[in-house]
């Protein structure tokens, strides 16, 4: 998953799948949004609420009590910096809408 963050039109910094990337992407990737869901993802959109923007919600709030505050501890003793879930989960809500 590509995720950068752009000011005054320049990208300042941006993100591999959560790893950080030193320099500028030599052609930053275009994320296309979907209107339509592939077809394995489709009985996810079954557990949509009306709160929720897109995929990115829905697995947040399904995965969530299952050990996401956990898994997020977890992650940043082992590995020393934050997972990056937020950014993960606005990528595939942007990615696949409800």
């Amino acid at each position: 998953m590509f995720y950068q963050r752009v000011v005054n039109g320049e990208i300042v910094e941006f993100t591999i799948d959560g790893v950080n990337q030193l320099g500028k992407p030599p052609i930053p990737p275009v994320v296309p949004i979907r209107n339509k869901w592939p077809m394995i993802l489709q009985p996810m959109r079954i557990l949509a609420q009306p709160q929720d923007k897109g995929l990115g919600d829905i697995i947040a709030r399904t995965v969530g009590p299952l050990g996401g505050e956990a898994f997020k501890d977890w992650y940043r003793r082992l590995f020393g910096r934050d997972c990056n879930c937020n950014v993960r989960q606005e990528a595939w809500n942007a990615m696949y809408p409800l």
